[in-house]
């Protein structure tokens, strides 16, 4: 769980300066969802400025937006987002520096910033992905870094179902985004709890040398799973009872 080592701004550079992350590509993958009723817009954006027309030209009246940022590396689209949604430049900061303590941060009642962790298993370890997303009147704007993209799945079911989510706010899109996330922390839990049991076997059946070490490397990644859940307890809690503005009370 490499992921979770704090990676710390230089101290020389002012507040709010946006840096590429280290070994992400300089062309990020943005993609677009725009939904009201029946009106959908799905669009994979290649720039700036075809973000910019599509939001002018095909918005629909009173839709939900959602822009998602596959990538940390391409400085000019972070910032042209920022500026386009009025992003804060502490919270885009934050965004650029992976290894962020869970948290919701409020501006002016207006914009929500949270940060949240990604989990899956593979090959045996816990990989953490860090997301960021900001949640506004009628926008939910959010970034991971580059790979898989985390949300394609939830794009497709938001275009592909008939339902309550296509009459409601930016909100509820932004609950059923965290519900992913957090939902993420079950096969990890399940796996390592397999794995427990295994080794638990092991140690009584048939011990062996390197159960020591096995050990060792179970209780490191539980340490760093817990490091990672608390903090987004604290979240949810404080999503749940803090005036947050236009998030409304069911949401």
């Amino acid at each position: 769980m490499s992921d979770l080592i704090k990676d710390y701004r230089p101290l020389n550079r002012p507040p709010g300066t946006l840096t590429a992350v280290p070994g992400e590509d300089s062309t990020a993958r943005i993609h677009l969802l725009e939904y009201r009723g029946e009106q959908i817009n799905v669009v994979e954006i290649s720039g700036l400025e075809q973000l910019a027309q599509q939001l002018a030209d095909g918005h629909p009246a009173s839709a939900v937006t959602w822009v998602h940022v596959v990538g940390l590396g391409d400085m000019r689209t972070m910032q042209g987002l920022a500026e386009m949604f009025k992003l804060h430049p502490l919270a885009m900061e934050d965004v650029t520096h992976l290894g962020q303590r869970s948290k919701v941060e409020a501006y002016d009642n207006q914009l929500q910033f949270v940060v949240l962790q990604h989990l899956a298993f593979t090959q045996d370890e816990v990989k953490v992905t860090q997301v960021a997303l900001f949640v506004g009147k009628d926008f939910v704007v959010s970034f991971q870094p580059g790979g898989t993209d985390l949300f394609e799945p939830l794009r497709s079911r938001i275009c592909e179902t008939q339902g309550r989510i296509h009459e409601r706010g930016a909100d509820y899109l932004a609950y059923i985004i965290i519900d992913l996330v957090i939902d993420t922390a079950f096969p990890v839990l399940e796996a390592l709890g397999e794995q427990l049991d295994t080794l638990e076997d092991n140690v009584v059946n048939r011990p062996a040398p390197n159960v020591i070490n096995t050990i060792y490397q179970l209780q490191r990644q539980l340490l760093n799973l817990r490091r990672v859940l608390w903090p987004q307890r604290e979240v949810l809690s404080r999503l749940m009872r803090d005036d947050l503005g236009f998030i409304s009370t069911e949401m």
